[in-house]
């Protein structure tokens, strides 16, 4: 009798613990089932099918190079820590990420969950699988899964313009002017492909130096293409809302709701301003209200004659020495206000008496070539002091 019931208690036990593991596999299952429906829901809501659509319209002429997932990005940032966010903006947070194979890269993470019209979103994934120029910076791929979209780009390992602009380094060093000006040429560099050589042209509508990425070599990288439209062919202008970051607005584009090509090249003269002055686009505390902004004040000063004002006294200094001779003192200062020549036409009120970008691409070349030519040889008093001369008697 007893061994009878041994056997049923044994019998009890092992239904008991089939049924267990039963339960416990059908809980798996649904634990990924739902995993891989709310993943789904994710990719839709992410604007997915918007995004594959895309990518089969345009066949293999593409350069999304791969989808990336969730798991991968979490852990490339050791899940999204404090400590890894390298800068914040309109879209979301940017955070700074090593993937396994030991690459870093950037990681664009959206403010909010995705709500199926993530426009700037799907917009940046849109432009950047169309363009490829080295001072633009390139899209490695994007994650959809996830409760908020995310996009991986190459890593700057300098930051932004802006930083330096702003603030000495942690070295104390300041970022000099032949640096200045070579991004400032690669950025009219980029932002002249986008206008003549992509096809349908692209208005970047929010450049400005927090959007100016600097690699390890301190070379240009244009990002942040999240309100930038694509021109079709034959048209001049885009009717649209206006967007884009106060201080650097064209004023015409401000005006009329009318998007075009010289709408980039306001903003890049503002840019211009800030690399020759480093004063902040508009500055409420620290300037005259009537010259918050810096386009005006830049322009009160130039037809005053005074831009010597409010040049960057920091060009001055050799950072090595301490010191700077006379003769290089006049280079700088005749290249710089070579380029303030080309800002003020720049930030022209009607876009139709501005450069178009090609051409101030051009112009800060070729300053670039003439105050690099001046250091090996010595040549006549010309060129940028007859238009040092010229700028300081503006009326």
């Amino acid at each position: 009798m007893v061994m009878i019931m041994d056997a049923c208690c044994r019998l009890d036990f092992s239904v008991a613990c089939i049924g267990f593991l039963i339960i416990l596999l059908i809980i798996m299952v649904l634990i990924v089932f739902w995993a891989k429906r709310m993943k789904r829901r994710n990719f839709m809501q992410n604007g997915g099918l918007q995004l594959e659509e895309f990518i089969k319209s345009k066949g293999h002429d593409h350069t999304l190079t791969r989808i990336f997932t969730g798991s991968e990005l979490k852990a490339a940032t050791n899940n999204y820590a404090e400590d890894m966010k390298i800068g914040t903006g309109g879209f979301g947070a940017v955070y700074k990420g090593k993937l396994e194979t030991g690459k870093l890269v950037a990681i664009k993470k959206a403010l909010v969950p995705g709500d199926g019209d993530n426009k700037e979103f799907l917009n940046e994934v849109i432009i950047l699988t169309q363009i490829h120029h080295k001072h633009i910076v390139k899209l490695l791929g994007c994650c959809l899964e996830t409760k908020t979209p995310l996009l991986v780009y190459e890593y700057a390992s300098n930051g932004t313009l802006g930083d330096h602009l702003q603030e000495t380094s942690k070295n104390g060093n300041v970022m000099g002017w032949d640096r200045r000006l070579a991004v400032a040429t690669q950025t009219a560099e980029a932002l002249s492909y986008l206008h003549r050589a992509a096809s349908p042209p692209i208005l970047h509508r929010d450049v400005k130096s927090t959007n100016i990425l600097l690699d390890d070599n301190w070379d240009a990288k244009v990002g942040d293409f999240g309100v930038s439209r694509l021109l079709p062919d034959g048209d001049e202008h885009i009717s649209t809302a206006v967007q884009g970051t106060l201080g650097y607005l064209d004023p015409e584009y401000f005006q009329t709701l009318q998007l075009t090509d010289k709408s980039d090249v306001y903003s890049l003269g503002v840019m211009l301003v800030e690399l020759i002055t480093s004063l902040k686009p508009v500055d409420t505390h620290h300037r005259d209200p009537k010259f918050s902004n810096l386009a005006l004040l830049f322009i009160h000063h130039m037809k005053a004659g005074i831009l010597k004002d409010i040049i960057d006294p920091r060009f001055e200094v050799d950072n090595d020495s301490m010191s700077i001779s006379s003769k290089e003192g006049h280079r700088i200062r005749s290249s710089i206000f070579s380029v303030a020549s080309i800002a003020y036409r720049c930030l022209a009120l009607a876009g139709c008496d501005r450069p178009s970008m090609i051409e101030v691409a051009h112009d800060l070349q070729e300053i670039s070539d003439i105050l690099h030519a001046t250091r090996t040889k010595d040549v006549t008093k010309g060129s940028f002091g007859e238009s040092a001369s010229t700028l300081e008697n503006i009326e």
